[in-house]
């Protein structure tokens, strides 16, 4: 039987930083559309191990392989809390209508274990691709896991109230800090989602803890004038 395909934030978040800024603004041409599952607890979701959550999980996991092997899925993985939350996906896509059906074929979600919510992201051109290329060469190849932290950017208490002058220094600084975490490694993707919404956009930490994130995180300028606010999982 084919080994199944772990997809791995850290063995697929990879991308050439240097081609994709530009004086600390994102290069258009170096950027493009994904689209981001949000996997939380459903209405039938349940910690306790029985042979029926088992085979949902088996399924599940399946269909991310499937997904991950039609080009679609670039990245995946789980949280590390307990809270609603509980994964992420990242498609390679141009719109929600198109990884839609793929994702809500997941016997997990179709059993009402797992929900899922989808966000239009956009980010670094690039994301997947290396682990695709040695993926064909070798199906069979390890996958390694590795633990990061994510943070999710929302729309601050005090941004309504900030001069539009003012937000516009924020922005430049804000992006200055976000591309010395990726200049440095320290984050491994960033970028804003495309909707109107209080959920601004995502950071994937390539740090080994919460503590180390979160200090990282409130560093940034426009956290500290409470432009955005943070969430981080593990």
């Amino acid at each position: 039987m084919k080994k199944l395909l772990a997809v791995s934030l850290v063995s697929i978040l990879s991308f050439n930083m240097a081609q994709a800024q530009s004086k600390n603004r994102p290069d258009p041409s170096q950027m493009s559309t994904y689209v981001v599952g949000l996997l939380y607890k459903g209405p039938a979701w349940t910690a306790e191990k029985t042979p029926e959550g088992e085979s949902l999980q088996a399924g599940h996991m399946a269909n991310i392989n499937r997904m991950a092997e039609m080009g679609k899925l670039v990245a995946a993985g789980p949280i590390g809390d307990t809270g609603q939350l509980r994964g992420i996906f990242i498609f390679r896509a141009d719109s929600i209508a198109e990884v839609k059906p793929l994702a809500e074929a997941d016997p997990a979600i179709q059993a009402g274990r797992l929900k899922i919510e989808y966000r239009t992201w956009w980010g670094q051109k690039g994301v997947g691709e290396k682990f695709a290329a040695e993926y064909k060469k070798n199906p069979n190849m390890k996958v390694e896991m590795a633990q990061h932290q994510l943070a999710f950017l929302f729309r601050g208490d005090k941004a309504a109230s900030i001069p539009e002058k003012e937000l516009e220094k924020l922005q430049e600084k804000h992006l200055e800090h976000i591309f010395k975490m990726l200049d440095t490694k320290k984050a491994a993707v960033a970028g804003p989602f495309m909707e109107d919404t209080d959920l601004r956009g995502i950071i994937v930490y390539q740090l080994a803890s919460i503590d180390e994130a979160k200090k990282l995180a409130e560093s940034d300028p426009a956290v500290k004038a409470g432009r955005l606010k943070l969430e981080i999982h593990p």
